[in-house]
């Protein structure tokens, strides 16, 4: 038989075994817990990714036909018909349908009435809103600034003049594939300041555009 002194050793030590297995699976518990939390914080982090990889930058090149209207000091008229061309960048905001683009137009030297040539470029940066109306094709609205340089030349004379205007814009867009796209579109622009012959413009343009 056993004496009591063996009897209460065998007691602790299986008291001892029986705690120590507790603690190890209340601490591989407790570690499971914390994986699970980190697992689930760092969830959205992977599902909503870089921002910027929704980002798409716009490209195009378009035709451009304007009407120009020249107000001269002295209450002579110009008006007339520009032909020329436009090259832009864009940018999105963010956001699929709003972006920032800028742009460059060149038109050469033509003749408006009354024996009077002029010619003119453009650089100018516009906000656009673009807004599905179909599955291929877009609505564009937009409105921005304008920095315009114009040369006119009447009865042996050249006259230049820089002129601030404002833009306002609509137009169609429509998805050729993924990455190209025509458009078409109509402006008007008007003179922020009173000291210019370059009083107004209405313009159409047709494009070309390439997204990446």
């Amino acid at each position: 038989m056993f004496s009591k002194s063996k009897l209460l050793i065998c007691c602790l030590f299986l008291s001892t075994s029986a705690w120590a297995q507790s603690a190890d699976e209340d601490y591989v518990g407790y570690d499971t817990i914390v994986d699970d939390l980190t697992a689930s914080t760092r969830a959205p982090q992977v599902r909503g990714g870089d921002p910027f990889d929704l980002i798409s930058i716009h490209g195009g090149f378009g035709l451009v036909t304007s009407h120009l209207a020249l107000d001269m000091a002295d209450g002579q008229r110009y008006t007339g018909f520009q032909k020329g061309f436009e090259a832009s960048l864009g940018i999105d905001l963010f956001s699929p349908r709003w972006m920032a683009e800028g742009a460059l137009r060149s038109f050469s030297s033509s003749q408006l009435e009354k024996g009077a040539y002029a010619a003119l470029s453009e650089f100018n940066l516009r906000l656009l809103y673009r807004n599905p109306v179909s599955r291929l094709v877009k609505i564009r609205l937009g409105g921005g600034v304008a920095a315009r340089y114009l040369e006119l030349k009447t009865n042996g004379q050249k006259k230049e003049f820089s002129t601030p205007a404002s833009i306002l814009s609509i137009g169609l867009e429509a998805a050729l594939s993924r990455n190209l796209s025509v458009g078409a579109e109509l402006a008007y622009r008007s003179a922020l300041i009173t000291e210019t012959a370059d009083s107004g413009a209405a313009d159409a343009t047709l494009s070309l555009g390439a997204h990446f």
